[in-house]
């Protein structure tokens, strides 16, 4: 990568982080490796005489990847892990998530509290969005300021009606979606 010059500033300090994007350096080679075929000098006629591999064309459509067998190797996610199926993670399980502070506000409080802040389901929206994504996935993504993060995935929460969307095989669509709700939500703000 070339080289360059990274000035810390006192923004930077301030914020925490500093982004920083490498360039590649293709204007020289770090090294030269000649095989032991005998080269005369004749440009094309040592092409000629070099043994090349033709790579087939591969189709990486959709369809096509789809169709395809994938093996599991050691980058495939663990499956039927018992802890997490415990906890609901995995799409199974019914475990409940209670704020028992909250709940105790609601019992003794003659205000109603919104359904949001009551019991919710630990396969509810905003933990499997917690959970998926990052902060920084929301505010580069989305453009929603880091603070109100956690509020903006309440509001896709309550707004959203497919909940199939949450699948992982449906994460684009998911995505998508996000990017459909985050516009009507930053006109809200």
């Amino acid at each position: 990568y070339a080289a360059f010059t990274a000035i810390v500033t006192e923004e930077v300090i301030v914020e925490g982080k500093m982004e920083i994007y490498l360039n590649p350096y293709i204007n020289e080679l770090s090294e030269v490796y000649l095989s032991n075929i005998s080269l005369s000098g004749d440009l094309e006629r040592d092409v000629e005489n070099i043994p090349v591999f033709v790579v087939p064309e591969i189709d990486v459509s959709p369809e096509a990847i789809a169709a395809y067998d994938f093996k599991p190797d050691a980058q495939t996610r663990i499956k039927e892990i018992i802890a997490e199926d415990a906890l609901g993670l995995n799409g199974s399980g019914n475990i409940l998530k209670v704020d028992f502070v909250e709940l105790a506000g609601s019992l003794f409080s003659k205000k109603k509290k919104t359904d949001r802040y009551k019991i919710r389901d630990i396969r509810a929206v905003y933990d499997v969005l917690k959970n998926r994504y990052s902060v920084e996935f929301f505010t580069d993504n989305f453009k929603i300021p880091e603070a109100q993060v956690d509020d903006f995935i309440y509001f896709v929460e309550d707004n959203l009606k497919d909940r199939s969307l949450l699948a992982s095989e449906n994460e684009m669509n998911l995505i998508a979606y996000l990017t459909t709700v985050s516009e009507t939500y930053r006109k809200r703000m």
